[in-house]
């Protein structure tokens, strides 16, 4: 599923206007293949404020954040507590005093 999502939003970054039509017919039936996926899917383009393409965007779905905690949950639980995870994160942000990365 995360490769049919690249593999869309690839297809419109490298699309012109005038083709917009056909890419959001594209999509539309590349992403109503998936009979088992719940697709939600909202593309904007901030420049010209308009919606590129939008498909079932008041679907109720289960973020991908909160399945993740099962799995994080399950290898820390086969881990043991000797274990640690460790994350580090890159910024070009010079004041880090304030507690927000810019």
């Amino acid at each position: 599923m995360v490769k049919k999502l690249l593999y869309t939003l690839l297809l419109i970054h490298s699309v012109n206007l005038h083709s917009q039509d056909i890419v959001k017919n594209k999509i539309d039936s590349y992403l109503s293949n998936d009979n088992q996926a719940e697709i939600s899917v909202f593309i904007y383009d901030p420049i010209s404020m308009d919606t590129i393409f939008a498909k079932d965007i008041f679907n109720n779905l289960i973020p991908a954040s909160n399945v993740k905690l099962y799995t994080v949950a399950a290898a820390l639980n086969i881990l043991g507590d000797k274990n640690y995870l460790y994350t580090k994160v890159y910024s070009d942000d010079d004041i880090l005093s304030d507690s927000i990365i810019n």
